[in-house]
């Protein structure tokens, strides 16, 4: 059996050429624990990322306009699975 676990970070994440839309730092954890089974063909994977549900943006727009629309795409929220691998 192994596991891993990994903290990523993201300083100061500027959107706009001007600089003025931006986002502060942040960081996310993920893990993961997979078992090998005896047959040495197959693994199994439990996972989780961004463990902490933390929000954050990974694509920010704004458009000049009396409105000042603003368009933000946010990243995954917290999400866990298994994965099944073969090899022959």
């Amino acid at each position: 059996m192994t596991d891993a676990g990994a903290l990523g970070w993201a300083l100061l994440r500027l959107f706009s050429p001007d600089n003025s839309v931006g986002q502060g730092a942040y960081s996310l954890l993920n893990s993961q624990v997979t078992c090998a089974l005896p047959d040495h063909h197959t693994e199994v994977s439990i996972w989780g990322k961004n463990l902490t549900n933390k929000d954050y943006a990974t694509f920010f727009i704004t458009a000049a306009n009396p409105g000042g629309f603003e368009e933000r795409t946010l990243g995954p929220p917290r999400t866990f699975g298994i994965t099944l691998r073969y090899e022959m």
